[in-house]
């Protein structure tokens, strides 16, 4: 492939969002692994440090030789020598505190680290890029990581709210319910960047107007207040304000609810920022940020570091939440299913004896030196390659693949006790770079064990790569998961069909929502006997291995995820991308058809079907006040249309959900308890 003349260009996807290109003609090195030995790897600050970081600290200090600093050397990176820290590069960073997170913090922001957020042990916050090593010197750290983050994707109205019944619901109740007196707070990467950008631009003549908070409140697509808790730090060069695009499917369906907004930057900031979304109004956190009263959370937002086999930080403060403030949370359950495709699962892992030797003469192959994992899990065959398909793309275009690899050890706590490498190569398995494969790098011993790599595919054919996880030290994993978290790509060969679903919307308090086309529903194709599921919509099924502190569980046990199903493809005023119903454009359900004008904003992924459902979650607890979230949840689950295979599965869970069903479900319920109920009333 490297000598062919495909239109191929691959990069490495790092956690710090750098891509470098590298073209099928002209494969140049790129900053994939961080080009270490293993001994190195495992030494000093190196060991604390994740591969982002490691990568990061490389690039900043390329003559530097990994030695540890002493927490008060003053060395600095050739990029800053003499710059004050306010004018160096930062990066967005998760402490691990091993002792008192607080004097910790002292510690770090002596150093130039801005404190952004503390959960427990873990402190959230931007480092200058030259002092990585000095932090990871200090006595008080566990380790640090470089989090990736990433989304599950008035005069418009969302047509999901007419598909799931809750426009029904709202037009038949009696008294009015329209969400109010309730607070949804919602969790995505930004809010109202587009304001910032047209502020800065605006004595740019060349500059086109985008459509902001301001615009979507003019309109009646969003409430008159909407509370910006926490926005996006990065505004002026991203932000897609995802967020603003949920929000106004919330006030679609409960137009009568406040929305509060939080963007966080770590995964210590989005614990944060789940607690300081429930605080009650009136109050401020530790940072001086005002508590929204949110009784309902909604997220569509992701780190691509969140473990697997156990709840994180996340999902930590998503159960402390619930149960200790009574809300409920509704989490986008990813859109990596890919057709049972998106997953790689082996729980019966066997590495080989030997490691792959070095060559005397020729490009050195993947792995040297490391023991290769048998992709056939059934070991009737040796497949040391397992084929990935990337899909083409129009010109112009291109597909961001990204991939992790989990193995049956702690992502926190203790950590991994092995260290593996995950490589991507052509179709034979051999490297697409002699100079600088495109690896993940060994995973660091005490890092959370998971390994990741990336790349960027720009040609308009579909193309085959392989991947291979080598064993580079400790003892070898008895499982292994592999999922495809980003782009367009699918495995071609032993793809498991199981679960995509990881991090937080895994929690026991969180009810992860999967995907529905609005469109694919019976209301607007009464022909339907039920709502087709998104074939991305990602699957549970993979079991919990370890408590959230690291230690083993007595017994593995399988979340029971997703919970439901909500609609997506639904209409915004910005945010989006062309609806894949041509019929839609004039349905013969008129709340189903496209909205024109707004042609080209379709709302598509989880992130889109989350909202919709803690939407009704309103409508349901302003008419049913003494309800609990759990109360709430099992409304919704037990009144769902039953989808895909036969009852409560690992695809849709309990199914499609039915605003009206559902309150009628929630009543009866709390009769049953004894609790007291509003009686509705037909209009």
């Amino acid at each position: 492939m490297a000598h062919g003349n495909t239109r191929l260009v691959l990069a490495l996807w790092s956690a710090l969002g750098i891509v470098a290109v590298a073209s099928a003609q002209d494969l140049t090195p790129t900053h994939v692994g961080a080009d270490v030995s293993t001994s190195e790897r495992a030494s000093g600050t190196n060991a604390k440090l994740d591969s982002k970081l490691l990568r990061l600290k490389q690039q900043a200090s390329p003559a530097s030789s990994f030695s540890t600093p002493s927490p008060s050397s003053t060395s600095q990176s050739r990029s800053s020598v003499g710059a004050p820290v306010a004018e160096q590069d930062f990066v967005n960073v998760d402490v691990v505190s091993k002792g008192d997170p607080v004097a910790l913090r002292k510690k770090l922001e002596a150093l130039g680290f801005k404190t952004e957020a503390v959960f427990r042990n873990n402190i959230g916050g931007r480092l200058p890029v030259s002092k990585i090593d000095q932090a990871a010197a200090l006595d008080g750290v566990l380790r640090i990581s470089a989090p990736e983050v990433h989304t599950n994707a008035g005069d418009v109205r969302s047509q999901g709210d007419s598909s799931q019944h809750s426009k029904l619901l709202r037009d038949t109740y009696v008294p009015k319910v329209d969400g109010t007196g309730l607070t949804v707070g919602v969790i995505s990467d930004s809010f109202n960047c587009a304001s910032q950008r047209n502020a800065a631009n605006s004595n740019n003549a060349l500059w086109v107007h985008q459509r902001s908070q301001e615009d979507d409140v003019a309109s009646d697509d969003l409430p008159a207040d909407p509370q910006i808790v926490k926005e996006a730090g990065e505004c002026i060069r991203g932000g897609t304000d995802e967020g603003r695009a949920m929000a106004q499917i919330i006030h679609d369906v409960a137009p009568g609810a406040r929305i509060a907004f939080y963007s966080p930057s770590t995964q210590t900031d989005f614990a944060q920022g789940i607690r300081t979304l429930a605080l009650p109004v009136g109050q401020k956190d530790s940072f001086g940020r005002d508590g929204a009263g949110a009784q309902i959370i909604v997220d569509d937002l992701g780190f691509f570091d969140e473990p697997l086999f156990q709840e994180g930080i996340i999902g930590d403060a998503i159960n402390e939440t619930v149960t200790q403030n009574g809300a409920a949370y509704f989490s986008a359950a990813g859109n990596g299913a890919k057709g049972g495709r998106g997953a790689y699962d082996n729980a019966n892992a066997a590495f080989a004896a030997t490691a792959v030797a070095r060559v005397r003469n020729g490009t050195q192959p993947l792995n040297v030196g490391e023991r290769l994992l048998n992709f056939d899990a059934s070991g009737v065959t040796t497949v040391v390659n397992i084929p990935v398909t990337l899909q083409g793309v129009r010109a112009g275009s291109n597909n961001p693949f990204t991939v992790s690899a989990y193995w049956d050890q702690p992502a926190t706590g203790a950590g991994s006790a092995s260290s593996l490498n995950l490589c991507i190569g052509d179709q034979n398995g051999a490297t697409l770079n002699a100079a600088a494969p495109f690896c993940s790098g060994p995973s660091g011993v005490g890092q959370p064990a998971q390994a990741r790599v990336g790349v960027n595919y720009t040609g308009g054919q579909n193309l085959g790569i392989t991947l291979r996880l080598g064993l580079v030290q400790g003892a070898a994993p008895g499982r292994v998961h592999l999922i495809i978290q980003n782009g367009f790509g699918t495995f071609s060969r032993f793809g498991t069909d199981s679960g995509t679903i990881y991090g937080h919307p895994l929690a026991d308090h969180a009810a992860a929502v999967g995907a529905a086309d609005y469109f694919n529903t019976p209301y607007c194709q009464p022909a339907l006997r039920t709502a087709l599921l998104e074939d991305f919509s990602s699957y549970g099924g993979t079991p919990f291995l370890f408590n959230s502190d690291g230690t083993p569980l007595a017994a593995a046990r399988i979340p029971a995820k997703p919970e439901f199903v909500a609609p997506d493809g639904t209409t915004t005023t910005f945010f989006g991308s062309n609806s894949r119903n041509q019929a839609g454009t004039h349905a013969a359900v008129a709340d189903c058809s496209q909205v024109p004008g707004y042609l080209s904003y379709n709302f598509y992924g989880t992130s889109a079907a989350a909202p919709h459902a803690a939407a009704v979650a309103a409508l349901l607890w302003q008419a049913a006040p003494t309800a609990n979230s759990d109360d709430l949840y099992g409304a919704l689950k037990s009144s769902a249309l039953d989808m895909d295979d036969a009852g409560v599965d690992y695809k849709s869970g309990h199914g499609f959900i039915q605003a009206d069903q559902a309150l009628a479900t929630l009543q009866e319920a709390l009769k049953q308890k004894g609790v007291s109920v509003r009686k509705a009333v037909s209009r």
